[in-house]
C-alpha cells in the first residue's frame, strides 16, 4: 500500500509579489468575490479585445508576467482565450478556425544521435485519414501544414497576430519553421510537436474542433500514417496525436500530455529495472527550485543506485492535479515506500544534473 508521509507538494513556481498591473488587479478583484471563482472575467475580456485590436501585445504579455498566483494567471489566460474568439455577429455565414494538433512523438532504440525529419512528405494522406475518420465534418475548406512545429516556435505567434489571422486570414500562419527531433539516447523519450492548420465551416455547423474532438475515430489511422512518413531505420517512432484545439490552448494541452506520458515512461522503465535487479525502490517526491516536481527512485540495498525524473511545471498547471497524477501512478504501480518532502529543495541536492539534456 502507498504510504505518503506528507500530503502536499510545495509549489516551486514564482509569481509577482504585488498586483501592480491593472489587468492583474481586475483578475484579483474578481477572484476575491464570494462563490465559485470565475475562469474568465468579462471586464478582462473587453480589455484584452481592445489590446488585440490595437496590436498592443506588450500590455497582454506584461499582465502575464505580473500575475500574482496560479489562479490569477489562469484567469488572465482564460480571459485572453475568450477575447480571441469571434464575437456574435463578427462572422456572417462562415467561420474560420485556426487550430493546432498536438503530437507526442515517442522515440527510442538507437544509441547515437538520430534526427527524425520534421517535414511530412505527403500531408494529403494525413488529411485523408482525418476525413475518413469523420473529423472534417462540414468543413468547406481545410488546410494542414506539413511542418512539425516545436512549442518554442508556436510561442512566437503574438496574440494580436492570431486575432487578425482568424478574422482576415492574412497569409503566414503555416510558415512556422519545422523542428527536427533529435534522438540522443536509446531510452524512450517523449517529444512535443504541433501540426498547424485552418478550417472554414458554415457558422451554423460544428467547427473542426468539435468534429475532430472524437479522436477515437481517427487517431489510430493518423498514428499509422505519421509513423510511416516519419520512420527512420533502426529507430522506434510512435506518433500520438491529441485532439485539435486553438493555438494557445494547444500549447497547454500538449505540454501537459508530454509531461504525463514522459513520467509514465520513466516509471515503467525504472521500476522494471529496479525490481529485476535490486528489488523495491524507495521513492521521494519533492518540489524542485528549478520550477519542477522531482521524483527520485533509490535502492536501499545498492549504493549510488538512483534515478531522477523532473515533471516541468507550466504556469497554467493545477498543482493538485499534477500531484494526483504523480502519486496516483505510483499507487497503481504498487510502490510501497513513497515520501513527499515539504518545501522546495535544491536541484543538485535532490540529484538533478542541471547539465543533463532534457527531452525537447
Amino acid at each position: 500500500m502507498l504510504q505518503v508521509q506528507q500530503s502536499r507538494i510545495a509549489d516551486p513556481r514564482s509569481y509577482s509579489a504585488a498586483a501592480n498591473d491593472p489587468l492583474v488587479a481586475l483578475a484579483e478583484s474578481s477572484l476575491a468575490g464570494a462563490g465559485k471563482q470565475p475562469l474568465a472575467v468579462d471586464a478582462l475580456i473587453e480589455r484584452y479585445r481592445a489590446a488585440l485590436s490595437a496590436r498592443d501585445d506588450a500590455t497582454i504579455q506584461a499582465s502575464w508576467r505580473a500575475a500574482t498566483s496560479p489562479a490569477v494567471y489562469r484567469c488572465l489566460w482564460e480571459s485572453l482565450n475568450r477575447a480571441l474568439e469571434p464575437r456574435a455577429g463578427e462572422a456572417a455565414d462562415v467561420c474560420t478556425q485556426l487550430f493546432a494538433i498536438p503530437l507526442l512523438v515517442v522515440s527510442g532504440g538507437v544509441a547515437q544521435v538520430t534526427a527524425v525529419p520534421a517535414v511530412l512528405p505527403d500531408i494529403a494522406r494525413v488529411r485523408s485519414a482525418l476525413e475518413r475518420g469523420g473529423a472534417l465534418g462540414q468543413a468547406r475548406n481545410f488546410a494542414l501544414g506539413n511542418a512539425l512545429v516545436a512549442p518554442q516556435a508556436l510561442e512566437t505567434l503574438l496574440p494580436s497576430r492570431i486575432y487578425a489571422l482568424a478574422r482576415k486570414m492574412t497569409g503566414g500562419l503555416l510558415d512556422l519553421p519545422p523542428a527536427a527531433i533529435e534522438v540522443a539516447t536509446p531510452e524512450e523519450q517523449v517529444h512535443l510537436r504541433f501540426i498547424l492548420g485552418a478550417a472554414i465551416t458554415a457558422a451554423s455547423a460544428p467547427s473542426f474542433l468539435e468534429t475532430g474532438s472524437a479522436i477515437g475515430s481517427w487517431g489510430m489511422a493518423v498514428t499509422r500514417e505519421l509513423a510511416d512518413q516519419l520512420g527512420v531505420a533502426g529507430l522506434s517512432i510512435l506518433p500520438i496525436p491529441r485532439p485539435p484545439t486553438t493555438l494557445l490552448r494547444a500549447l497547454e494541452a500538449g505540454r501537459r500530455a508530454r509531461e504525463e506520458l514522459a513520467f509514465q515512461a520513466f516509471v515503467s522503465r525504472v521500476l522494471r529495472r529496479f525490481r529485476a535487479e535490486v528489488g523495491e525502490p524507495d521513492v521521494t517526491v519533492a518540489a524542485i527550485a528549478s520550477g519542477a516536481i522531482g521524483v527520485r527512485f533509490v535502492s536501499p540495498f545498492a549504493a549510488n543506485r538512483a534515478e531522477v525524473h523532473e515533471w516541468a511545471l507550466d504556469p497554467l498547471d493545477d498543482l493538485w492535479d499534477v500531484e494526483s497524477a504523480i502519486l496516483g501512478l505510483l499507487r497503481e504501480c504498487r510502490i510501497e515506500r513513497v515520501e513527499v518532502l515539504g518545501g522546495v529543495v535544491d536541484a543538485r541536492a535532490f540529484g538533478v544534473d542541471p547539465a543533463a539534456p532534457g527531452a525537447p
